[in-house]
């Protein structure tokens, strides 16, 4: 089993701030903002979408959607992989050959990679920040 300390989906880590996050992917095609900003954490949570490529970010920030990624998540039509290489319409074998189990968690990096399969088939796959 691998450890997720160092693990990205498409090249991007969790806590990739959203200037990194832009120049590697450019613009989001959708953004969403919460008008209310969460009292245990003062951030402003936002979800920047990318719908032509499969992949949808969480982010954690201002009032303007800028801050730092919380959540990868990748559905179809997603090329991105992990940094094992498993991506959406990887085989569950090789998910489990991998990742060892479809959901693992990396407490002391406080991240975890969780998976959909559906009929031995990845669907989407997900890589975020464990609350502490």
């Amino acid at each position: 089993m691998t450890t997720l300390e160092d693990e990205t989906l498409g090249g991007i880590a969790v806590g990739t701030e959203t200037g990194d996050l832009r120049g590697v992917l450019g613009e989001p095609e959708e953004m969403k903002v919460d008008r209310e900003e969460e009292a245990a954490t003062g951030c402003y949570h936002a979800e920047w979408v990318y719908p032509d490529r499969g992949l949808s970010f969480g982010i954690c920030g201002d009032r303007q959607g800028e801050g730092s990624v919380r959540w990868i998540s990748a559905s179809a039509p997603s090329t991105a992989k992990t940094s094992g290489g498993i991506g959406v319409g990887s085989s569950e074998a090789d998910l489990k050959a991998v990742y060892g189990a479809l959901q693992m968690m990396d407490e002391a990096a406080w991240v975890s990679l969780s998976a959909e399969v559906e009929a031995g088939v990845v669907k989407t796959i997900t890589l975020s920040e464990m609350p502490e």
